[in-house]
């Protein structure tokens, strides 16, 4: 299921919805949180989302895993904190060496965002996001 980026309140919903409806089969099932760049949810957001798993997965004997893809652009040190305390899977997108990918990945002023991708990379080795 996409979840469009529809604002926070909306996302909010539809994740419940989501969460309340879908009962796969087997004890265990993953979430694959990317596009749309899924950090600028924000720490408040997956906290939530995790108690809704908890509530209709793992309560239910059903084991959740997560998967975040992003472009590292927007991870504050609170949503470092909600990956890492739930063991969320984090891949941080890069396009190859830094001239490939800062023409490629470009800051909302029109520069590369390659340190930014190295800042945040070390940040997840920090917290642990990335093993």
């Amino acid at each position: 299921m996409v979840i469009p980026n529809t604002g926070i309140r909306r996302t909010e919903t539809a994740a419940e919805s989501f969460f309340a409806a879908s009962s796969p089969s087997g004890t265990s099932f993953g979430i694959v949180w990317q596009g749309g760049e899924p950090s600028l949810a924000g720490a408040s957001f997956f906290r939530k989302a995790i108690a809704l798993m908890e509530q209709y997965g793992e309560g239910k004997n059903k084991v959740i895993s997560n998967l975040l893809q992003t472009n590292g652009y927007h991870l504050s040190d609170a949503l470092m904190d909600v990956l890492s305390e739930y063991s969320f899977l984090t891949g941080l997108s890069i396009d190859g060496p830094e001239d490939i990918h800062n023409a490629y990945r470009k800051t909302p002023n029109e520069k590369g965002s390659w340190k930014e991708a190295m800042q945040t990379w070390e940040k997840l080795v920090y917290f642990r996001c990335i093993k």
